[in-house]
Parts: structure tokens; sequence; C-alpha cells
């Protein structure tokens, strides 16, 4: 029969030996479009090559439209329900 106590004690002292308090990984970030490393305070987080820079802006253009889109959408079948509502 297994020992569940016994495979859960190993299994916590071999990731309590692996786990090291400090980290050899310096702090960064990856860029959203190519997922290349950049630095941890680049804001927006992408690297320097013009063509993550390029997807970047057509999809925050992109995301824009959406939201407009959906508040007009939104508000083209909201207005009859309201006026419905309010009887005007």
């Amino acid at each position: 029969m297994v020992d569940a106590k016994k495979i859960k004690d190993k299994v916590m002292k071999a990731v309590s030996q692996n786990y090291r308090g400090g980290s050899s990984i310096p702090e960064h970030r990856h860029c959203r479009i190519c997922n290349t490393v950049v630095s941890i305070k680049a804001d927006p987080r992408l690297c320097k090559d013009e063509e993550c820079i390029a997807k970047h802006g057509k999809g925050e253009k992109n995301e824009r439209m959406m939201r407009i889109m959906m508040f007009v959408f939104l508000g083209l079948f909201a207005l009859p329900l309201l006026l419905k509502v309010f009887g005007i």
C-alpha cells in the first residue's frame, strides 16, 4: 500500500532543496508581440523592433475601435428599450 504522508514528505523535501531563496535570473519582462526579453522598466512592454511596434499600434487602434463600436451598438439597442420603459 502507498503511504501518502511519506510521499508528500519526500516531495516537500525535494522541493525545498531545489528552491533557492534568491534567483540568479535578473528581473525582466517579455515583449507582448515576439516574446523576447525586455527591460523591467519598458512601458509599453515591447522590444525595439519596428515590426513589434507597428503590430502593437495596430492592435491598440483595433481595441479602441471595438470599444467605440460596443458603446454605439449598446446605445442603439438600449435606447428603444429605455424609450419604451419610460413611455417617451
